[in-house]
């Protein structure tokens, strides 16, 4: 029993990263992987408060949009003024130059995308500015949660890419400079063996 309990005490200390078996670059090493988790946690937090900043962004953005966008009819005028074709949502669309008036009275002019088989005179919903211009559509509520986490997502993703690509760099290091070393104590080494074998 007391032999074993040497060899406990050894394989013990070895664990933490002490020993007459651990090697500089093996404490190195292993200095490594406390320092990624430790940046893999501290990303979460960093994580948290991008997704929170993002959230603040998109709801001031949805505020000032119920502001400055307008939700207007525009009448369809003339002829379809290209031929069918698909645009991001993958459904048919045709182009139409169609006329609104904007939120001051200003009478505007503009092309847009409907469905096919629509005819001149008819009317299709479009989003203005204060200035009647044509305008995105505004950030509507349930985007706001999808772009917080998204952000937040992002975030940590990117840390965690960097700090494991850092990690791996360095041990990718300390593996060449131990090959170096084992091929150096080779060198000196190695002849004489085989000379005892020979």
């Amino acid at each position: 029993m007391r032999q074993g309990r040497p060899t406990t005490g050894r394989l013990r200390w070895s664990s933490l990263g002490s020993g007459p078996q651990m090697r500089g670059s093996d404490r190195l090493e292993r200095l490594t992987r406390v320092l990624l988790l430790c940046c893999l946690l501290a990303a979460v937090p960093i994580s948290v408060a991008a997704g929170r900043a993002a959230d603040a962004q998109a709801r001031s953005q949805v505020a000032a949009d119920a502001v400055d966008r307008h939700r207007v009819a525009a009448t369809l005028v003339g002829e379809a003024a290209a031929p069918v074709g698909e645009i991001g949502d993958g459904r048919l669309r045709e182009q139409w130059t169609a006329e609104w008036t904007g939120p001051d009275g200003t009478d505007h002019q503009g092309s847009v995308s409907v469905r096919p088989g629509a005819q001149a005179g008819s009317t299709v919903p479009i989003w203005v500015g204060r200035d009647g211009d044509r305008a995105r559509p505004p950030l509507r509520a349930e985007d706001v949660g999808r772009r917080a986490v998204s952000q937040g997502l992002g975030v940590f993703i990117g840390l965690a890419v960097l700090a494991c690509g850092a990690q791996v760099g360095a041990r990718s290091l300390l593996d060449r400079s131990r090959s170096r070393r084992w091929a150096a104590e080779w060198a000196q080494v190695g002849p004489i063996w085989t000379r005892s074998v020979s």
